[in-house]
């Protein structure tokens, strides 16, 4: 089901927040002593957010890491720096391939390092290569890196003789961001620390990007540690600049002085793989900026790496790193992002296993890695009418008919029994006094609290459609109440409840195999009619003669560019004809119509997902929930029946939906897929709110 998402970390803001199995990935290396902490954020293709806060911001007091742990950004400054000058070639105030001297005059008369002595460059310094480490100009001249204002440091550039003349090898410096700042500083007038914040920081809700921090933010700086192969963490100080921070003569350096949180990070690497704009859409760079910024500048050379303006430029990837383990990357493709921050400085085997660890639970987690394809079915025991819903706590969970175990999964795909019991024995008890078979659940998150709807059989035609509370995503669940009774609805076989909530209302889809789809709204918690709410049919013809036309049953709604879908299943378990079939309408409410603009109160829109009685996969039907992947696909749960199988067992499948110019939803060939390209990531669909 649609479910809100809670955080599990305080003050997580750069999105919905959610636990994940990235966190028990890296915890292990925590607890071996490997590192004292760390902040986990990755962000899928959909904008879902994983926050994981894992060990000690400080072991000594033991103060744990939260997701507002403030850590020394250092190189990961770069990028930040880049995008502050890119905004003034966008407005056309910097030309990327003017020479420096243009802003700077005396870059006029530098000189190169030459065997006999110095001599004059081969060619002019440009602002481009500052960005991309082919200045010429060597690291830094010096330590700390805050001792001296950025316009002194240029100044020092242009007497001291460049290692290789501008543009002829790659060689990483910060010395040269530096002097790219002190174009920004000429060009505006203005500190470019003060240009950095009104144009990147701010606009981003950057808050605890700082190049000089607050006392309070000092409190939540992550202390610094040192860590060999063989002993504990040791607390160290950052030798790179000058103390106490908060000192307000400390200056700013744009080759890595900037503090800040894994959010800050994650926003500014968010508005890079969103070609230039902030979630909230408002533009910061042009997408021309962000394709200079995330291309290689770099010659296409062995042993030349491949650079962009402050990131590091591969085919899947665009990142950075800072000195003590801060690090933010996107993938291009997909759009997800990955931020970890730890405060470790030196690389040894123990952090280097954390750090594969980590990498490889984030490919997990977002699909890569893992081949790119999955076979069906993805639930290989008897599992039919499944429900899914997203627990918010890592695990997605599934219960089908029988409600006799719940089973989990990381990634949608790879599934196993939780063993754990859906319900209380009083709530077992209490629906088997009312039926002997319990079927079709539905779970879903309601005013804080979690709600399973159940089909209850009592008689042919009453049948009740019962709900059961818990407040964990697991129960057990607890008798709540029946919702829907047949007899009082006048409908015949009220079964295969779908509920719902958009803008405060909360909708119960249910069908029948003689009376066809309707809707009802229910009282804002879910566990009652709504007072004067009737049903409406929406979709199948009562009691069908002609046998062209469907009662239809299971039903399920999805939210997609402006319109409501309306899947529904139809057909009959005896002989293992169901099918799914699908309309849609502009209103929750109605009124559906199929492909050919039929009302689906007719009960003639053609199946969309069928099989044959000799095909391997037959009689698929009952769609369950829609999810979507981080690459934008949508995937849609079902059970079949599966050649080879026993006669009465339906396993769940997931399969991709596909989608027409026209807005309409198909399947690959029209039948139910062995193997599916792979689900990516974990988006999980939501209605309009």
């Amino acid at each position: 089901m649609k479910v809100l998402i809670c955080s599990i970390c305080a003050a997580a803001s750069c999105g919905m927040a959610i636990a994940s199995p990235i966190g028990e990935a890296i915890g292990k290396h925590l607890d071996d002593g490997d590192l004292p902490g760390a902040v986990s954020v990755v962000v899928d293709g959909q904008g879902r957010t994983t926050v994981d806060c894992r060990g000690y911001a400080d072991l000594a007091a033991k103060v744990p890491m939260r997701s507002d742990t403030i850590f020394w950004l250092a190189s990961n400054t770069k990028a930040i720096a880049a995008a502050t000058l890119m905004t003034l070639v966008d407005e056309g105030k910097v030309k990327l391939d003017d020479p420096v001297s243009k802003y700077l005059p005396e870059f006029a008369n530098v000189t190169v390092t030459a065997k006999d002595g110095v001599r004059p460059p081969a060619r002019p310094m440009t602002v481009r290569m500052t960005l991309s480490h082919m200045s010429g100009l060597p690291f830094f001249p010096g330590m700390p890196i805050d001792k001296r204002p950025i316009s002194e440091l240029a100044r020092l550039a242009t007497v001291t003789p460049l290692a290789a003349d501008p543009g002829e090898r790659y060689a990483y410096s910060n010395w040269g961001i530096d002097v790219a700042m002190a174009v920004v500083e000429q060009v505006t007038g203005r500190s470019f620390a003060a240009v950095m914040k009104e144009r990147i920081l701010v606009p981003l809700g950057m808050k605890d990007a700082v190049f000089i921090p607050s006392e309070e933010q000092v409190a939540r700086l992550a202390k610094s540690y040192h860590l060999d192969n063989a002993k504990p963490p040791e607390e160290m100080k950052i030798g790179q600049f000058r103390y106490p921070y908060t000192d307000p003569t400390r200056e700013p350096e744009g080759g890595g002085g900037l503090f800040g949180t894994a959010d800050d990070l994650c926003r500014f690497f968010r508005m890079l793989a969103a070609g230039g704009t902030a979630p909230d859409g408002r533009r910061i760079l042009s997408e021309q900026a962000v394709r200079e910024m995330t291309r290689r500048q770099t010659p296409d050379r062995p042993k030349i790496k491949s650079y962009g303006f402050g990131l590091n430029v591969k085919p899947d990837s665009v990142e950075h790193g800072g000195a003590y383990g801060t690090y933010a990357a996107f993938d291009p493709q997909t759009k997800a992002v990955r931020v970890l921050c730890i405060s470790m400085h030196g690389k040894n085997k123990r952090r280097s296993a954390f750090w594969s660890a980590w990498g490889k639970a984030v490919d997990a987690y977002l699909g890569k890695g893992g081949g790119e394809t999955f076979t069906n079915p993805v639930i290989a025991a008897d599992w039919p009418d499944p429900a899914v819903w997203n627990g918010g706590d890592g695990w997605y969970y599934s219960v089908a008919t029988g409600l006799r175990t719940i089973r989990r999964s990381r990634n949608l795909i790879d599934w196993e029994d939780a063993k754990i019991d859906p319900l209380t024995p009083r709530a077992r008890e209490r629906l088997h006094q009312v039926s002997r078979h319990v079927w079709a659940p539905c779970v879903t998150r309601l005013r804080g609290q979690w709600v399973l709807y159940i089909s209850l059989f009592v008689s042919d035609p009453d049948c009740r459609i019962a709900a059961l509370t818990s407040t964990s995503p697991t129960g057990p669940f607890e008798f709540a109440g029946e919702v829907i009774d047949s007899r009082r609805e006048g409908v015949e076989n009220a079964i295969d409840p779908y509920v719902l909530e958009v803008d405060g209302q909360v909708w119960m889809f249910f069908g029948s195999l003689a009376d066809g789809i309707h809707r009802i709204e229910l009282a804002a918690d879910g566990l009652s009619v709504k007072p004067d709410s009737k049903p409406v049919h929406v979709a199948g013809v009562r009691h069908p003669a002609d046998k062209r036309k469907r009662a239809w049953e299971g039903s399920y709604l999805h939210w997609r560019d402006g319109w409501w879908y309306l899947f529904v299943s139809g057909g009959h378990y005896g002989d293992h004809t169901y099918y799914l079939t699908a309309g849609r309408s502009r209103k929750i409410t109605g009124t559906f119509v199929d492909r050919q603009g039929r009302p689906m109160t007719e009960g003639l829109a053609e199946p969309i997902l069928s099989s044959g009685k000799d095909d391997f996969f037959y009689g698929p039907g009952h769609n369950g929930e829609i999810v979507t992947s981080a690459d934008g696909r949508d995937y849609i749960f079902f059970h079949s029946h599966v050649r080879g199988y026993k006669p009465n067992e339906r396993p769940t499948l997931l399969q991709e939906l596909l989608w027409d110019k026209d807005g309409w939803p198909s399947f690959k060939d029209g039948r139910p897929q062995k193997t599916e390209r792979r689900f990516i990531g974990g988006a999980w669909g939501e209605t309009p709110r």
